[in-house]
């Protein structure tokens, strides 16, 4: 074929060597990884939320330092709840202006 043509034998047996190699050792080291990770951690690392669930769960169930990180994502992650984040706004904006809240400089 194509392939035996462009290189040796030799070259197509190291480079087969090689990939084996190199797959048997990223198996190796995600497997180390998540068997040493502390167990109540090892979930943090798995899950079938979207970015923009992620976003609406933590604009609903979050302080309002946690909300205003709804500003730092891409506009599709909290438009569907767009009239909320007006309300949330309107409502704390005077009380944010006369406080200044660490969070209200950003």
């Amino acid at each position: 074929g194509l392939v035996e043509e462009a290189f040796s034998e030799a070259t197509l047996t190291f480079l087969t060597t090689l990939t084996i190699g190199a797959g048997a050792g990223l198996v190796f080291f995600v497997g180390s990884f998540f068997t040493l990770m502390n167990d109540e951690y090892r979930h943090t690392f798995f899950s079938l939320e979207t970015g923009g669930q992620m976003t609406r769960r933590v604009f609903f169930q979050g302080t309002d330092v946690m909300k205003k990180g709804v500003f730092t994502v891409h506009k599709s992650h909290w438009w569907p709840i767009r009239d909320e984040v007006e309300a949330w706004v309107k409502e704390g904006w005077a009380t944010w202006e006369e406080e200044k809240p660490d969070w209200f400089t950003d």
